[in-house]
């Protein structure tokens, strides 16, 4: 899923909300010094955590993982190794396992 591209005037304003989120000012201080009325703020800081969330959403789809295939192993009908995820995916790896493909499926985490 291909995230749309940001309309101009959020991708003037995105970057005044993490500026906000990082600063150490109130909301009505960083309105002051940023010359934005309290609504305008008020506005794009919902637009912005909104899309953060969307975004937090997304990066919990799927995650391709790609490995270079190795034709000398041999074929299996049996897992060799399994992985079971906290929400319930189970990953089954068959033929050789190398420990760093399994620490590739273990440190999965949404960025």
């Amino acid at each position: 899923m291909e995230k749309s591209p940001l309309i101009p005037r959020a991708q003037q304003m995105y970057p005044l909300m993490e500026k906000y989120l990082f600063s150490q000012l109130t909301q009505r201080q960083f309105c002051q010094q940023e010359a934005l009325s309290m609504s305008t703020f008020l506005y794009w800081l919902k637009k912005y955590r909104r899309h953060q969330q969307n975004d937090a959403q997304t990066s919990r789809e799927f995650i391709p993982l790609h490995f270079a295939a190795n034709k000398n192993l041999p074929t299996s009908t049996q897992p060799t190794c399994a992985v079971e995820y906290p929400n319930g995916v189970v990953v089954r790896l068959f033929g050789s396992v190398t420990v760093q493909m399994l620490a590739q499926l273990v440190n999965l985490r949404a960025t």
